[in-house]
């Protein structure tokens, strides 16, 4: 499945296409299988068919997320507004 993401440096403002995995969580820039390997399917809501699968997060997986989130946001803050602009 591919979800369009904000652009990126050098795309001339142009959304990006993203591979989103199924059954996986991307956490700290890597796509990886959720610690206790549980996932579960998501439909349309207009035709029922299954889109993908998404992967169920545990706790250890929420927190590492969060604390890769947090990494980010402070080496973000160090940067200048024109660096950190999309």
């Amino acid at each position: 499945m591919a979800v369009t993401a904000p652009p990126q440096a050098g795309t001339n403002g142009r959304p990006t296409p993203v591979d989103i995995k199924p059954g996986q969580l991307f956490i700290n820039g890597k796509w990886r299988d959720a610690e206790g390997g549980k996932s579960m399917p998501t439909s349309s809501p207009t035709t029922e068919e299954v889109i993908t699968t998404l992967a169920t997060a545990s706790p250890k997986d929420i927190e590492e997320a969060i604390d890769a989130a947090n990494a980010a946001a402070s080496s973000l803050s160090r940067c200048s507004s024109s660096t950190q602009s999309w």
